[in-house]
């Protein structure tokens, strides 16, 4: 059976993530992306108790809709070319997003492994063309 799917942003802000969440779903989509990635989220990965009580309020609105969230996607760029600091807490940030998912019950985790060294490099080719 085809499902229609649509990305969530705003995890952290409560108020509008219920507010997509009800739109999208008055709007006729059957499930949802959830986008990890945001900097504001990520944040959260670091505030256990908060973020266990989002996950719990997530849950319950996903259930009392019978709905499901299809697939997150863990935060980008792994690996940030002449920065090991950020590229740390990058990885860090992309372990931390695997339980949230599980805890959310995501089905799929996407993982973007892409040095920035070579999309910066991508974009200025494509940009000479």
């Amino acid at each position: 059976m085809l499902k229609t799917s649509i990305g969530l942003k705003h995890f952290e802000d409560r108020g509008l993530f219920r507010l997509q969440f009800r739109l999208m779903r008055e709007a006729g989509f059957d499930t949802f992306d959830l986008d990890l990635a945001e900097q504001p989220i990520r944040d959260l990965f670091y505030d256990p108790d908060t973020l266990e009580r989002y996950v719990g309020e997530t849950r319950e609105m996903l259930e009392g809709e019978h709905m499901e969230l299809y697939q997150a996607h863990a935060p980008f760029h792994p690996y940030v070319y002449g920065d090991p600091e950020k590229t740390e807490r990058n990885l860090r940030d992309i372990r931390l997003s695997i339980p949230v998912a599980g805890k959310l019950g995501v089905k799929y985790l996407i993982v973007h492994p892409i040095f920035a060294l070579m999309r910066d490099r991508l974009y200025r080719h494509n940009d000479v063309l």
